[in-house]
């Protein structure tokens, strides 16, 4: 059995990950679908969408010198130290670069900006860990999908067990399918979904039929209506069997309380801490 971390406590602002990474982007990626080109053009289609419906914002693009600015001169030491311990670790510092501005961008305090900055670092170095135990490269799209993961909700040993679900003996091939299950996870916990459900649930898809299928599955899951408990017990029923009867295609998906993270995301999962997938 998955387990599922501890709901984090409330945030003043949720995380947006780059566009070029969100969970949507990340699985085609695993999946090798389309074009570069014509895949930006269905992800801005199929962008994620907060708990009321309305198009989720657009984290910053280009991030180059966010640290210098003057609003977060109070924090600067902090996050140059965030940022060069990160790169001295080989890890992509540019996160923090890329969360501060979103902070920035939605006006949100500097101590809280540093402590979302914070979880991205912590986040890292356990996606790190977690894929050095998996005895998989630490390439920056598996990282970013790990983060989104874990800002969810899934803990570093929940997506270890769900790492080993991945049984192809080709090592791209197990890189291929651990990207689209933990970005699978991330997309369905930003939408609400249980954490223990998506990961039980994407754990089943990837022992059925490895990526194609956990695909598969959250593009289901994107039509499911109901409570997140329903949705979740419909997920789980749908990854085990294949053909699970919908809780509802009218109404709207409930459980809309404050995200529970510091950072970017939408709904009860992704508090992305500010630009934390």
């Amino acid at each position: 059995m998955l387990r599922a971390a501890s709901k984090p406590s409330p945030s003043p602002y949720t995380h947006q990950v780059p566009k070029l990474y969100t969970p949507s982007l990340l699985i085609c990626l695993a999946l090798g679908v389309g074009s570069a080109a014509s895949f930006i053009a269905q992800a801005s289609a199929q962008a994620p969408v907060s708990p009321a419906g309305s198009p989720a914002s657009d984290a910053p693009g280009d991030v180059t010198g966010t640290l210098a600015r003057p609003e977060l001169a109070t924090v600067r030491v902090e996050l140059e130290r965030l940022a060069d311990g990160l790169a001295a670790d080989g890890l992509p510092a540019v996160m923090i670069e890329e969360k501060a501005a979103e902070g920035l961008s939605k006006r949100v305090p500097a101590p809280l900006i540093v402590r979302a900055c914070v979880q991205v670092a912590e986040r890292l170095r356990a996606g790190r860990e977690t894929l050095v135990t998996l005895g998989l490269p630490v390439q920056e799209d598996l990282l970013r999908a790990l983060v989104d993961a874990q800002a969810v909700g899934a803990t570093p040993a929940a997506l270890v067990t769900l790492g080993q679900q991945v049984r192809a003996p080709v090592r791209r091939e197990r890189v291929r399918a651990t990207l689209a299950a933990a970005a699978a996870v991330a997309e369905l916990g930003e939408r609400d979904f249980p954490i223990a459900d998506a990961l039980s649930a994407v754990g089943d898809a990837l022992r059925a039929g490895g990526p194609v299928a956990v695909g598969a599955l959250v593009t289901n899951a994107r039509g499911l209506r109901g409570s997140p408990q329903a949705r979740g017990q419909a997920l789980r029923a749908r990854a085990e069997h294949g053909r699970p009867e919908s809780p509802g295609r009218s109404g709207s998906s409930q459980g809309n309380g404050p995200p529970h993270d510091v950072g970017y995301g939408q709904g009860q999962g992704r508090g992305r801490a500010l630009g934390m997938r």
